[in-house]
This record gives structure tokens, sequence and C-alpha cells, in this order.
């Protein structure tokens, strides 16, 4: 429901290195500090203006249906092949889905855009409408930054225990 998994290898932020979840945990996602990361968000493509960083055009529900098949079709799952290809001119093109998630649908773990190849769901199952509802209404979660409220010694520890309890 928003909440990264911690205990898989399917990291948002960098790749999973101590250095790297324990920057995540001192500064936080969105959290308001000046070196929490916050370089994208998720827009939410159902409405009038679906990005606040730059224009970007809305989707119809139906635009919305056919990236869906793409991204189902690119991971191997049961997909409308006509819908799919329609979904993968918006994908590349007014969806400017790439521009954070590849053209290639890895995605880009600089700025916490999930690969797209896999069925692992930040938001929901991974289902068709759990998807459906990431584009049609965006996604911007925040973790906290905890630099200040935790000693330095238990942020180091909590990331070392992060890092070393991944499947």
């Amino acid at each position: 429901m928003g909440v990264p998994d911690l205990t898989d290898r399917d990291w948002l932020y960098g790749s999973g290195q101590v250095s790297e979840i324990e920057q995540t945990i001192l500064w936080g996602i969105r959290s308001g500090h000046h070196k929490s990361r916050n370089f994208a968000d998720m827009p939410a493509f159902m409405t009038r203006e679906p990005y606040k960083r730059y224009a970007i055009d809305p989707l119809t529900p139906g635009e919305i249906h056919d990236v869906v098949q793409y991204i189902f079709a690119a991971q191997h799952r049961p997909a409308d092949r006509t819908a799919a290809a329609r979904g993968f001119a918006l994908y590349l093109n007014k969806g400017q889905c790439a521009d954070c998630h590849t053209t290639d649908l890895r995605g880009d773990n600089y700025i916490g855009a999930p690969s797209l190849l896999d069925d692992v769901g930040l938001y929901g199952d991974a289902s068709e409408s759990a998807l459906f509802a990431s584009i049609a209404y965006g996604r911007s979660g925040v973790c906290p930054a905890w630099s200040g409220r935790l000693a330095p010694a238990d942020i180091r520890a909590l990331a070392v225990y992060l890092h070393a309890n991944v499947e």
C-alpha cells in the first residue's frame, strides 16, 4: 500500500548498498528536507494537470487501459495485443512514461522510478486495476527524514540490518 517491501532486492532508490539505504533513512524521500530525494513523482494522468513540474497532457481512461495492456504484454502476462500496440505509442510519446521508466521499461532507480518489467506492485497487487489507479491518480509517497530524530549509530544500524535481511 505504498510502502516498499524492504526484504526483497527491488530497490527504488539506488541498488541496495548500505550507504544508499542510510541516505534514505537520514534524509527521506519527498520529506521536505533539503537533502531529501525528490526528483520525480508519478503523474496523475486522469487529472486536468497531471504533473506540477512540467506540462504533460492528460490521458483518457481508454488510453490508460492501453498503456496497462502494453506493460502487461512486456511482462509476458495476458494482454490485448491491439491495445498494447496503442499503449506502446502512448508510453513513448504522449504519456512520456519512458522519461522515468526508460524505453525498455527497466525504470530508473536514481529517481525512484520502478521497473515495469516485473509484477512487483508498490501500490496494490500489480493487478490491472492497481496499475490503472497508479497511472490515473499518480503516486508521490513520502519517507520521513530521520536525521536529528535517531542517533547516527542507530541509522547506520538500521541500514546494515535492512541490507543484511534481503531475500
